[in-house]
């Protein structure tokens, strides 16, 4: 187990947890986390919470970035019941050849941290999870790192055919939504002269297992009235 843990992680015996302030969630604009009505989103906390114990083996045919993807997918399925899931982190650069043996999953909710605590020794392709919660809040700095790494792995979706008279906020919250399905949405960029050139594209950066086959099936959906054109990268 890595030494990281000792310092940053705590048991199941103990009760602190990070709870991230909800200014922290100012890059999150344009994500509709669907909020059900009896349970506003001022209920609810955002909880950093760490699993351990999975299987980071390679199997043969495979690489460590695609296995990395497979098992944060697995990850969200697993703590999908705890609330509403911004990420899943296995800190992982694309060119490494090893695969750490932590992970990330930040969650939005109500009583995240028991419902989580709760999944400690659900088992992960036949491995014992271990559920711990951080022992002091992490730095910003290590957040947005984690995500950059994320980005480094992410797939850049070209997007056109969007309605060019909406406000760019509009715009940027609908396909956020509409790309959802698709994995994590990172980022929609929006070049600021979309209204005078509605020819531009917009760029979704989508992180996750099968996150560019999944974003071109969405080609020629409709979204609020228009029909979207969703390609890959030319250059």
């Amino acid at each position: 187990m890595d030494d990281f843990f000792p310092a940053f992680a705590q048991s199941m015996d103990d009760s602190a947890a990070v709870d991230l302030s909800m200014d922290e969630s100012a890059d999150d604009e344009g994500l509709d986390w669907n909020w059900p009505e009896e349970n506003p989103p001022s209920l609810y906390r955002r909880v950093l919470t760490i699993a351990m114990g999975f299987d980071v083996s390679v199997p043969e045919g495979c690489t460590p970035s695609k296995r990395v993807l497979r098992l944060e997918r697995m990850l969200r399925d697993i703590f999908s019941s705890c609330g509403k899931i911004k990420s899943v982190c296995i800190p992982h650069s694309a060119f490494s050849p090893t695969i750490k043996r932590y992970a990330f999953i930040d969650i939005w909710g109500e009583g995240v941290e028991e419902k989580a605590l709760q999944l400690n020794g659900s088992k992960i392709d036949g491995h014992e999870l271990v559920v711990a919660l951080p022992l002091r809040p992490m730095k910003r700095a290590r957040i947005k790192a984690l995500k950059l790494l994320r980005y480094g792995r992410s797939e850049m979706m070209v997007v056109s055919g969007y309605d060019a008279s909406l406000p760019r906020k509009t715009i940027k919250s609908a396909l956020a939504k509409h790309f959802s399905s698709c994995g994590e949405v990172l980022e929609v960029d929006l070049p600021h002269s979309y209204r005078r050139n509605p020819s531009k594209n917009a760029y979704v950066y989508i992180y996750g297992e099968g996150a560019k086959d999944k974003a071109l099936q969405l080609s020629g959906r409709d979204m609020g009235g228009c029909k979207l054109v969703v390609e890959t990268p030319s250059f």
